[in-house]
């Protein structure tokens, strides 16, 4: 089931790009607006994300990186709980990929 079937993008998300490893916590989404925070693995700080949007089975978030005053924008398309899209940052652009290990208020 997609996001745009009736199941929200809402919820806990292991995030893949390249050999960076990040948990994706998306607590809250009204109205197609998406709100959380990411954190890298083996880091302590929680990126808060900002622009996040939902619409139907895209979804689309920015986090601000710091100490190199550039800003990652996401962008990905959900099937059920799975995710896959790019993120732009500058001029890279690589794929990512996702996997949701607990839905939103819910047992992992």
């Amino acid at each position: 089931m997609t996001a745009g079937e009736g199941m929200s993008v809402a919820g806990t998300w292991r995030v893949s790009v390249l050999t960076r490893r990040f948990t994706l916590l998306l607590v809250a989404v009204d109205g197609g607006v998406v709100t959380g925070s990411m954190t890298e693995e083996g880091k302590a700080q929680a990126l808060p994300i900002r622009d996040g949007r939902e619409n139907g089975d895209m979804v689309e978030w920015k986090v601000d990186v710091p100490g190199y005053g550039e800003t990652a924008e996401f962008r990905g398309t959900i099937a059920g709980d799975r995710m896959t899209g790019q993120v732009r940052a500058g001029l890279f652009a690589p794929p990512f990929r996702a996997r949701r290990t607990k839905p939103a208020g819910g047992a992992a």
